[in-house]
């Protein structure tokens, strides 16, 4: 009988850790009807296989534990965008063009006919002239665009 209970202890103890384990990887999401994305964990997440990032701290543009959407974030040198269902795009699209990490690699400034672009990699605005790209200005890092919040 004692065999039987320590068995028993034992299979349930790996269960409750494997499920754990899966938790973790996968976060607990949520959303709600106003289309706002609540996950568990905060930073830089990943849930089933999408990535995220998930406030630590409430602000008035969002609550803490809600994941960032339909804007642009640095994560050091590199940055990135999140889409509207707040996953972190990871294909091209109209006007971001995507690195092979998922970083975007230029965004074209709309009603240019692609003629105009920021660099993220030389934190520059860039004009196509005669089939060649040229920086404009001074260097940016667009911060205007971006989600700073913790």
């Amino acid at each position: 009988m004692k065999i039987g209970c320590t068995a028993a202890a034992i299979i349930m103890t790996l269960f409750l850790t494997v499920s754990a384990q899966c938790a973790e990887t996968t976060g607990m999401y949520s959303q709600n009807g106003n289309g706002d994305i609540y996950i568990t964990q905060t930073g830089w997440t990943a849930v089933n296989g999408a990535i995220y990032y998930v406030h630590a701290t409430k602000s008035q543009m969002y609550d803490r534990h809600e994941a960032c959407r339909n804007t642009f974030r640095w994560r050091g040198d590199k940055l990135y965008y999140f889409g509207n269902d707040g996953r972190m795009i990871t294909r091209n699209t109209r006007y971001i063009k995507i690195n092979s990490d998922n970083s975007v690699k230029y965004i074209y400034t709309a009603g240019t006919g692609r003629r105009e672009r920021y660099n993220p990699a030389r934190k520059r605005y860039q004009e196509k002239h005669r089939g060649k790209w040229h920086d404009t200005g001074n260097q940016t890092n667009i911060w205007w665009r971006c989600d700073w919040q913790l």
